[in-house]
């Protein structure tokens, strides 16, 4: 089950425009692609993204080299991961060994990892800024592009919901409320 309740008119996905990131750098587009986006769906419709997740691979290795890995995984994954991540380009997708480990590893960034409070990662960030809730973890979204081996061929479904996307907007930027789905949950 997706958890997305059966009253909606239809869930519309919406893949990352990462790949324009260089060319719009510096360019305040984001909410406005995101609310023209919204703009066109039918009443009652829900939208949700497949994105990236630009800084986990980053993340992990500074983890791994400092020996800090969160203690959501056990030892035995920790090595396993700390094995995986030493590879200077690690083979996409990810074994299914380590789907679960590096899964948590991921929930746990992207739900507490902070830079001022803010979700560190800078994707989470702009659509938890936009009114999304963190749905749901994507393996293997992505495998050949930079995006890709930066998230690791994860993505996540960030989803917009016509009736809270503004007071989630306004809750992160009062008191860094961030909502998340239960998939998350489940893994931290």
């Amino acid at each position: 089950s997706s958890g997305i309740n059966a009253e909606y008119g239809g869930v519309h996905t919406f893949y990352s425009i990462s790949s324009l990131e260089i060319a719009l750098r510096g360019i305040p587009c984001g909410g406005w692609c995101i609310s023209k986006a919204k703009a066109t769906l039918a009443p009652r419709s829900l939208a949700t993204t497949l994105s990236p997740v630009p800084g986990l691979r980053n993340w992990l290795d500074v983890a791994v080299k400092r020996n800090t890995l969160p203690a959501i995984i056990g030892d035995h994954d920790a090595a396993e991961v700390a094995s995986f991540l030493s590879c200077q380009s690690p083979p996409l997708p990810v074994s299914p060994n380590l789907t679960e480990p590096i899964s948590r590893l991921a929930a746990y960034y992207l739900v507490q990892e902070k830079q001022r409070g803010k979700v560190l990662d800078p994707v989470g960030h702009f659509h938890i800024t936009n009114g999304a809730a963190m749905w749901a973890l994507r393996w293997a979204g992505t495998r050949s592009t930079e995006m890709g081996v930066q998230s690791l061929g994860l993505m996540v479904n960030y989803l917009y919901e016509p009736e809270t996307s503004t007071t989630r907007a306004e809750q992160y930027a009062k008191d860094n409320t961030v909502t998340v789905g239960t998939v998350f949950l489940d893994l931290l």
